[in-house]
């Protein structure tokens, strides 16, 4: 359309590259599933691309071929795996790099051009994924320090930055004038993450969480890279000044980072190791204990019982590998022994190996983003297999564009959120993803997780559907089964119980049935079924009982029709529909005998007073 708009809205809590870079994926394909894949296939090309800001980087302290070492290795750890998603991932992953380059050369010869180049790179990540906020105080903090490894007074290595500290200065100051002028919240320059801001954190959990994510990142790295990068900063006034630059880069750059996802700073832990060979594995005796303790130390403090589950299929993925090992070779307890015992391996060898032994450390690097990454992709609970999962969990179809294949892609299909179980998101993320076809997303009972645009309902006496007032108008709707919505069924994912219904008037509810037990068939002693705008007809049900707890037969009466049956065979009912002065049509069932469960069976705790299985309810129009 040209708009950037989600659900047909205008939506600012998410940055607008990321959609502009894939966005000619779904220019060039009509079909959404074919779209969807090209624009896997451009992330994993924009992702792919960091080689290249990598390698640069690197040559600002190394020589080629190290260099392109630290390339390769930026482009197999494990977090390459998002290639296959679609996430801003992708694309922040290189433009990060980007940052700490033109970091870098801004400390190196802080002109005003190179300043003003390194505070467009951070807008144009910000406008990526906007998180990079953090970028602000990573850059403010670079130069101070410089100075300080550098052995500088403060004032006169500030001096030359007069240009950054103004621009950022009076950016923030515009910001806070023009949020607060709008009525918002200066929070909200974080987008989705604004949240983040109004929420109260515990000084000890947020030391707590900040030591685990350390821990993470150290384990994510192998903790060579880790202990290297360490090593240098203890060392920094001791380097040349190429290596004091990307050191004071680099530190400011990680240190803000950790705060949200550190592993976009590997590149820099990578370059940090090859540097430390480079200069020859300079080991002096306390800070080389200190760092290598800590960087061995570090990852044995993750509780790994309680992060080793379902979430670290794409959250955590340095923990998979780890979690492999406990489903085939050794219990929960012992991961932290083996992640203690491999740490203190990994520890010796930083710490003894001879230097002409050197490159062996960034080939044990190497070999653990291979293994790491071999373990994601290859695993019951990597990422592939979560992939699969999360598919049909949404769509049980073996076409997921069943909707626009059925209607056109040119449709208007609204959505109907109705949070009917943990599964109903992928229900509505992947059918709106895959059918060009679904508009809008309205509410009946509650938001939809995230803080995407949608539309809360309410409900009219006669069923009736309304938006801000309004009827709802839409040619087609797609809601849960369980929804009791007028329309005919023109198609079905039985697998999900999703419906697409044809609407010949506004959206609105056709029956309310109660008597029922939630999410269940199980009745009690009444049923009630009351049809809206009912112009008469019939009515049938389907009936069930239980022989374990009715012996004899039951009998189910309602409008002076009757039907009785052995609990153990199926019986139908079908009686008639009468408008009333409201426009509706209401039927009682009732039930006889009913029995309680946990009075008949021995060991049952449900005391329940159960009729029998309504299994379905089947209207007839006059």
């Amino acid at each position: 359309s040209g708009h950037f708009l989600i659900r047909g809205e205008h939506h600012g809590a998410y940055g607008v590259l990321y959609p502009v870079v894939i966005a000619p994926a779904w220019k060039l394909f009509s079909s959404a599933p074919e779209a969807y894949a090209a624009a896997k296939a451009i992330g994993s090309l924009t992702m792919s691309l960091t080689a290249i800001p990598v390698y640069f980087l690197a040559r600002r302290v190394l020589r080629p071929l190290p260099s392109l070492g630290a390339a390769v290795l930026a482009v197999v750890v494990p977090s390459m795996v998002y290639t296959g998603t679609l996430m801003t991932e992708t694309v922040f992953y290189p433009l990060f790099v980007c940052a700490a380059l033109a970091l870098v050369l801004a400390l190196e010869r802080p002109t005003v051009v190179r300043q003003l180049l390194l505070l467009g790179v951070c807008l144009v990540a910000y406008l990526t994924r906007t998180q990079a906020v953090v970028l602000v105080p990573a850059v403010a903090t670079a130069p101070l320090a410089l100075a300080f490894a550098d052995r500088r007074r403060l004032r006169s290595a500030l001096r030359p930055f007069a240009a950054l500290y103004g621009v950022l200065g009076a950016a923030i100051i515009g910001v806070i004038v023009i949020e607060l002028a709008r009525g918002k919240s200066p929070y909200d320059v974080f987008g989705s993450y604004s949240v983040t801001g109004h929420t109260h954190y515990g000084a000890g959990d947020v030391l707590r969480w900040l030591v685990y994510h350390l821990g993470g990142l150290d384990l994510y790295l192998g903790v060579l890279p880790f202990a290297a990068l360490l090593l240098l900063v203890a060392t920094a006034r001791t380097l040349d000044r190429p290596a004091r630059i990307f050191v004071a880069a680099t530190v400011s750059l990680s240190v803000w980072l950790i705060f949200e996802v550190a592993a976009f700073a590997s590149p820099l832990f990578v370059i940090a190791l090859l540097v430390w060979i480079d200069r020859g594995l300079p080991r002096p005796g306390r800070a080389a204990a200190i760092s290598v303790a800590l960087a061995a130390a570090l990852p044995g403090v993750l509780p790994y019982e309680r992060l080793i589950d379902t979430p670290a299929e794409s959250d955590t993925l340095a923990l998979l590998p780890f979690w492999w090992l406990q489903e085939h070779l050794i219990t929960i307890s012992e991961v932290v022994l083996v992640v203690v015992a491999a740490s203190i391996v990994l520890a010796c060898v930083f710490v003894l190996l001879p230097p002409r032994w050197a490159y062996v450390l960034p080939a044990l690097v190497l070999a653990w983003f291979v293994f790491a990454t071999e373990r994601i992709e290859d695993f019951d609970h990597g990422v592939a297999k979560a992939s699969i999962g999360a598919r049909y969990q949404g769509i049980k179809l073996a076409q997921r564009d069943w909707i626009d294949r059925l209607v056109g892609r040119d449709a208007n299909v609204a959505f109907l959120w109705s949070a009917d179980d943990k599964n109903a998101q992928f229900r509505l993320w992947e059918n709106e993803v895959f059918n060009r076809s679904i508009g809008r997303v309205y509410d009946l009972h509650g938001p939809s997780p995230g803080t995407l645009p949608e539309t809360q309902l309410q409900e009219r006496t006669d069923g009736t559907l309304l938006a801000d007032g309004r009827p709802v108008r839409a040619p087609y709707v797609l809601a849960n089964r369980r929804v009791p919505l007028a329309g005919a069924v023109v198609a079905a994912d039985e697998g999900t119980g999703m419906v697409l219904r044809r609407l010949q008037g506004p959206l609105r509810i056709a029956y309310a049935i109660t008597g029922l037990y939630p999410d269940d068939t199980w009745s009690g002693k009444q049923v009630t079924y009351t049809r809206l705008q009912c112009r008469g007809g019939r009515l049938t049900v389907d009936l069930v009982g239980d022989a374990t707890l009715v012996s004899g037969r039951q009998t189910v009466s309602a409008e002076g029709k009757t039907v009785t049956f052995k609990p153990s065979e199926p019986a139908t009912l079908t009686v008639p529909l009468r408008p009333r002065a409201d426009g509706s049509c209401r039927v009682v069932f009732t039930v006889s005998p009913t029995a309680i469960p946990a009075v008949l069976l021995r060991g049952s705790s449900d005391t329940r007073v159960l009729g029998t299985h309504f299994t379905a309810f089947h209207y007839t129009a006059p």
